[in-house]
Parts: C-alpha cells; sequence; structure tokens
C-alpha cells in the first residue's frame, strides 16, 4: 500500500508537469524583457552599473547573461528553462516530503497546486526572481527543519542563503525563521552556534563572490550611486493611512483571486487544525516562513502580483494539507453536500483561470499572431506585447540601426523582436526621468540620447509607482526641460504606433 501510494506521487509530478508546460508557449513578459536586455548588454561585453542599471542583484544579471548566450532572444528557450527549472523543484519537494514524512495525499495535492497557482499567475508574473527562490527555498526549509548539528548541512544551508538571497535581497529573512526554529526548540548550544557562524561565513563569502566582478571591473562607485537612488526607491510609497489601506486592499485580492479563495481557506484550516497532524510542527515551521515572507512584501510596499508569487511554496503546502482535512471530511458527507462543495471548490480555486488559459495553446498553433498575441492582456493598456512587436517589425522594415533609444517606464519587451540587439542602458524611464534621479543617471541617458538615431517613447506607461506620481514617459520628458529641448531641436516626429508609441528619428540637417 506504501508502495502504491508513493508511486502515485510520480504520476501527480507527471500531472502537475502537464499543468506547468502551458508556460512554455507564454511571451515575454516586461519584467522578463528587463533580464533579458540585462543578459545581452553583459554578453556583449557591457558591464554592470556602468553599461546596464537595473534593482536586482548582480548575481541575476549574471545568470541571464549566460541564458542569452543559451537561447539569444529565443523566448521559448527561456520558458522551457523555466519550465526545467520549475520541474526540478517539484521533483525536489516529492523527495523532501517524503524524507519529512509527509502523507502522500498531502504531496498529490501539492504537485497539483503549486504549478496551478505558479501557471496562473500570467505571462507577464512567471519567471521572475521570486519563481527562482523556489528552488533553493525548499532545500534550505527542509535543512532547517531536518536540524543536522553538523557542519556540512550549515555549508549547504549557507550556499543556499547566499542564492536565496543574491536573487533578492529581502528574501534573505528566511535566515530569521532558521534561527528563531533553533532557539525556540531548545537547541541553542555551543554546537548550533558553531553551525549558524559556518552558515553565515559561507553565505558571506559566496556572497562576496557575486560581487565580485564588479570590484574587480572598477564599478562599486556606479553601483553605490544607483544604490543611493534604490534606497529612495524602496522607500515609496511613504507610510501613510492611505498606503496601509492600499496594502490591505492588495493582500485582500490577491490571497481572495490570485492566490485563490478556497486554498485561502483551506490554509487557514490547516493552520486551525495543525494539532491534530502528525506534521504540526512542520506545519507551524512553514507558518513563521510563510508570516515572514508576507513581511517583505509589506516592507517593499509595492504590492504588485509577482511580489506574491514567493509565497507559493508555503501556500501550496500549508493549503495542501487543509485541502487534505477537508477531503477527508468532506467524504463524511452527503452526495448534496458533496456537490455542493465541489462546485464550490471548482469555482474559487484556480482552475477557472486555468481553463481560461487552455486558449494559449489553440492562438498558438492554431490561429495568426495577432489573436495569439492580443490573449495576454498587459493591464487596462491592452495587450502591450503585441504592440512591442509592431513597433520591432516597424523598425525592422526600416532597416533601423542598433542606434534606436525606447523610454518605457514598464519594460523593453520589444527588444527581443528586433532584428539588432540592443545596447542602452536602462530599461525603465523612471531610472533617469523621475524628479528625484540622479544627475548621473540622467546624463549616461543623455549621452545615450545624443547618439542615438531613433528615439521611442512611450505616452501611456503611467507608472505612479516607479516614477512617483501619475506621468507616463512622454509626460516626463516634456517636464525634464534639458532633454525636452534636445529632443525638440534635434529630432522629428516619424509616426505613432497603436497610440502608445511615439516614434522620432533625428533630423537629417
Amino acid at each position: 500500500m506504501i508502495q502504491n501510494k508513493q508511486h502515485s506521487n510520480w504520476l501527480f509530478l507527471a500531472l502537475g508537469m502537464v499543468i506547468l508546460s502551458i508556460t512554455i508557449l507564454f511571451p515575454v513578459g516586461s519584467d522578463l524583457s528587463i533580464f533579458i536586455q540585462g543578459g545581452m548588454i553583459l554578453h556583449n561585453g557591457g558591464e554592470l552599473y556602468v553599461d546596464f542599471f537595473d534593482v536586482k542583484p548582480p548575481f541575476v544579471y549574471y545568470l541571464f547573461e549566460l541564458l542569452y548566450g543559451m537561447f539569444d532572444k529565443n523566448i521559448i528557450g527561456y520558458r522551457v528553462f523555466d519550465f526545467v527549472y520549475q520541474s526540478i523543484f517539484l521533483a525536489s519537494s516529492v523527495y523532501i516530503f517524503r524524507k519529512l514524512d509527509i502523507k502522500s495525499s498531502v504531496t498529490n495535492l501539492f504537485l497539483v497546486v503549486t504549478p496551478l497557482l505558479y501557471t496562473t499567475m500570467g505571462y507577464a508574473n512567471i519567471m521572475q526572481v521570486e519563481s527562482m527562490f523556489f528552488l533553493p527555498f525548499i532545500w534550505y526549509f527542509y535543512l532547517s527543519f531536518k536540524s543536522d548539528n553538523n557542519y556540512k548541512s550549515a555549508i549547504a544551508k549557507g550556499i543556499l542563503l547566499a542564492l536565496i538571497f543574491n536573487l533578492k535581497y529581502t528574501l534573505g529573512v528566511v535566515l530569521i525563521a532558521d534561527i528563531y526554529f533553533v532557539v525556540s526548540n531548545n537547541r541553542l548550544n555551543k554546537r548550533t552556534v558553531i553551525n549558524l557562524l559556518i552558515q553565515v561565513s559561507a553565505f558571506i563569502f559566496l556572497t562576496f563572490l557575486f560581487f565580485l566582478p564588479v570590484i574587480l571591473n572598477g564599478n562599486t562607485e556606479g553601483m553605490l550611486k544607483f544604490m543611493d537612488y534604490m534606497s529612495v526607491y524602496s522607500n515609496y510609497p511613504t507610510w501613510s493611512f492611505g498606503h496601509v489601506l492600499y496594502l490591505i486592499e492588495s493582500l485582500t485580492i490577491h490571497f481572495s483571486d490570485n492566490l485563490s479563495l478556497f486554498l485561502f481557506i483551506a490554509l487557514l484550516l490547516a493552520v486551525f487544525k495543525k494539532d491534530e497532524s502528525k506534521n504540526s510542527r512542520l506545519i507551524s515551521y512553514g507558518l513563521l516562513c510563510f508570516i515572514l515572507l508576507i513581511i517583505t512584501i509589506i516592507l517593499e510596499r509595492k504590492g504588485l502580483a509577482y511580489h506574491y508569487q514567493r509565497l507559493i511554496p508555503l501556500y501550496s503546502l500549508l493549503a495542501s494539507f487543509g485541502v487534505a482535512y477537508l477531503l477527508i471530511k468532506i467524504k463524511e458527507l452527503k452526495v448534496v453536500y458533496i456537490a455542493i462543495a465541489s462546485v464550490f471548490i471548482l469555482i474559487y480555486s484556480p482552475l477557472p483561470r486555468y481553463i481560461n488559459l487552455l486558449k494559449v495553446p489553440y492562438y498558438y498553433f492554431s490561429d495568426g499572431d495577432e489573436n495569439y498575441y492580443n490573449s495576454f492582456i498587459d493591464g487596462k493598456y491592452g495587450a502591450m506585447v503585441y504592440k512591442h512587436k509592431k513597433v520591432a517589425e516597424y523598425l525592422n522594415h526600416n532597416n533601423r540601426s542598433d542606434k534606436t533609444l525606447l523610454m518605457s517606464a514598464n519594460g523593453n519587451e520589444m527588444i527581443t523582436f528586433l532584428d539588432t540587439d540592443y545596447k542602452y542602458s536602462m530599461a525603465m524611464s523612471s531610472f533617469y526621468l523621475n524628479d528625484i534621479s540622479p544627475i548621473e543617471l540622467q546624463e549616461i541617458v543623455f549621452d545615450e540620447l545624443e547618439e542615438t538615431e531613433t528615439l521611442i517613447i512611450l505616452n501611456n506607461d503611467y507608472s505612479p509607482i516607479t516614477f512617483f506620481k501619475n506621468i507616463s514617459s512622454l509626460g516626463a520628458v516634456k517636464e525634464n526641460k534639458k532633454f525636452q529641448e534636445y529632443i525638440n531641436y534635434y529630432f522629428e516626429l516619424d509616426t505613432t504606433i497603436d497610440n502608445t508609441f511615439v516614434i522620432y528619428n533625428r533630423r537629417t540637417n
């Protein structure tokens, strides 16, 4: 019987991979285009904090430098990489959950719930640093809970912690859960203190190695100046009663919709009923990590959809405990109650959103590009991916050079459709058009503006979260006297595509 239950894990893993496979057909998202831009520039000989600037740690862009060398601009390649990466995460979870003696039914639910949640986050919100966090985190979680009192585990945890931290700095909060778990279980002795020091030492050493290329290239000054700007960016929006209400609204929307109301109820059920489970300590530890990760979302202040992605491994695990408990109780009900429960589960789970995504392979294999790309709605401004593609096709058709500068607040999907490689340093126009942008960043882009032959500015990329006010890139340019005067004198309007992309050419006389 045990053998059959364990065998079912691999069947459900296969099912999870089938659910996940639809992501291979997703187009490029805005943040993925930024990662690709960074990888492209580094692959072509550029340097971080000189030729490319962004908010993520250096490790992210060295990874995408490697991926760009493998896939160039082929988005399918990046999506296949993500599919394989997430499949390895799911397979690791099977191994780890068996080691932690988690019921096979809970593991099977996890193998279905996780890819459903991940996939239905949407094309723009997957393959983020938050999703790359899944794999090192599940192993860190396992080693922390397992608490082997030996130096090998300490070194492994230090390496994993460094990977987590260098994907996104705030995710390093998982170290707090590890320390708390040691202290709360009365295992604080000389050996555990030594192992903690070994873990932290391994973490510091590997983090140093990730920053070493920046140091060796002499780019620390540029990095520190950009981090000064980012310290201001990270403190916006400022705390206020209105912003607290915004965060409450964000949490409510994401837990009831993106993360599904049914699964949220199941998570609460798992927490309230944890004392009845043989895995009560594990549930408590998972809840601690879960709460710490929610706190990081609040502290980051932005509350965007992809920020909640970091919760998925623990959210899925805790919810799976709750669903397993609920299914046992449902079996005790009459058929009519089972039918009612089934309808509720169907409606308030990720399943309806996943079913809606089935149009993606249909359009991909049986319809034209327009319907395919227009099936990916990006916010209230419409199908931005398809608009980016139209701009790139216009530029390619007119044999434009690689001296094309795009000013966009929300990513540069266009660059993945261009025949030439993109060469300019900042993917987000708010870095240099924001009212608090450092003069050094403005000068870097102004130098690029003086070189470029074609200038493209978005007129509807309103982004209060990055500009600190409700303004578009074009609006921000008009408020910047130096940029506006130079553009008026040296450029002339060429065309506007889809009432969004305003294209200028350098004057020839």
